[in-house]
């Protein structure tokens, strides 16, 4: 399944493998997490929605949805 956005997206590398995903649209990110697991180069993303004012050294990515 490829990923379409309708709107545009934007990623920023924040270090140690851990990057941040911003969409113009809710709609296309509601579909990004509603449609997980997802991979890219054979490395599978684990995907969180960030809450809030949420430090990135306090996310757990230790899971991936199947």
């Amino acid at each position: 399944m490829n990923f379409k956005p309708k709107g545009w997206l934007s990623a920023r590398d924040w270090g140690n493998d851990l990057f941040m995903f911003s969409f113009e649209l809710v709609s296309d990110r509601d579909w990004v997490l509603q449609n997980q697991p997802w991979h890219f180069d054979g490395f599978l993303f684990a995907i969180k929605e960030m809450a809030g004012h949420e430090q990135p050294s306090a996310i757990k990515l230790s899971t991936a949805e199947f």
